[in-house]
């Protein structure tokens, strides 16, 4: 898939919208949020806990059990490639 050139740039600001602390980080109920409003405008079945926990444990890739915008990119790309499948 082709991604938008400003592909860093929605990354950023989706991670800003969700950081409802401002630690510069998503913990768990921040990505478990992502992931909910993500399964309901796909139509996709929602995300348990046990979910969140193993998507987070793949995207942490420095395993302080939070995602930094670095890592945050990654995940990005793949909620971004559900909604525009849809």
């Amino acid at each position: 898939m082709e991604y938008p050139k400003n592909i860093e740039e929605l990354a950023s600001n989706c991670f800003d919208k969700y950081d409802k602390d401002y630690s510069c980080y998503i913990e768990h109920n921040e990505l478990k949020k992502i992931l909910l409003d993500t399964c309901r405008e796909t139509g996709l079945d929602e995300v348990s806990d046990a979910d969140v926990d193993r998507i987070k444990q793949d995207i942490d890739k420095n395993n302080d059990n939070r995602i930094s915008k670095k890592e945050f990119l990654g995940l990005f790309k793949i909620l971004y490639q559900l909604k525009n499948e849809k």
